[in-house]
Protein backbone atom coordinates (compact mmCIF):
# COMPACT_ATOMS: atom_id res chain seq x y z
CA UNK A 1 0.00 0.00 0.00
CA UNK A 2 2.70 2.58 0.89
CA UNK A 3 4.74 2.10 -2.14
CA UNK A 4 1.44 2.76 -4.57
CA UNK A 5 0.85 5.79 -1.98
CA UNK A 6 4.93 6.79 -3.13
CA UNK A 7 4.01 6.38 -7.03
CA UNK A 8 1.46 8.22 -6.84
CA UNK A 9 3.20 11.41 -5.11
CA UNK A 10 5.47 11.21 -7.74
CA UNK A 11 3.20 10.85 -10.24
CA UNK A 12 1.34 14.04 -9.17
CA UNK A 13 4.75 15.76 -8.20
CA UNK A 14 5.49 15.00 -12.09
CA UNK A 15 2.33 16.65 -12.88
CA UNK A 16 3.13 19.56 -11.33
CA UNK A 17 6.49 19.93 -12.72
CA UNK A 18 4.76 19.67 -16.27
CA UNK A 19 2.40 22.67 -15.15
CA UNK A 20 5.42 25.26 -14.13
CA UNK A 21 7.14 23.99 -17.86
CA UNK A 22 4.29 25.22 -19.89
CA UNK A 23 3.60 28.07 -17.41
CA UNK A 24 7.60 29.43 -17.71
CA UNK A 25 6.69 28.11 -21.77
CA UNK A 26 3.79 30.45 -22.15
CA UNK A 27 5.21 33.60 -20.46
CA UNK A 28 8.59 33.13 -22.51
CA UNK A 29 6.17 33.31 -25.59
CA UNK A 30 4.44 36.23 -24.29
CA UNK A 31 7.69 38.11 -23.91
CA UNK A 32 8.92 37.27 -27.37
CA UNK A 33 5.72 38.69 -28.87
CA UNK A 34 5.69 41.74 -27.02
CA UNK A 35 9.15 42.76 -28.54
CA UNK A 36 9.73 45.19 -30.66
CA UNK A 37 9.72 44.64 -34.28
CA UNK A 38 12.82 45.15 -36.52
CA UNK A 39 13.39 45.39 -40.65
CA UNK A 40 11.75 46.73 -43.48
CA UNK A 41 8.77 49.23 -43.23
CA UNK A 42 6.67 49.12 -46.19
CA UNK A 43 5.77 53.58 -46.12
CA UNK A 44 2.75 52.82 -48.39
CA UNK A 45 1.10 50.73 -45.78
Amino acid sequence: MEGKLDSHDKKIALIFEYLQQFEKAKSEREKYKNRPKIGFKNPNL
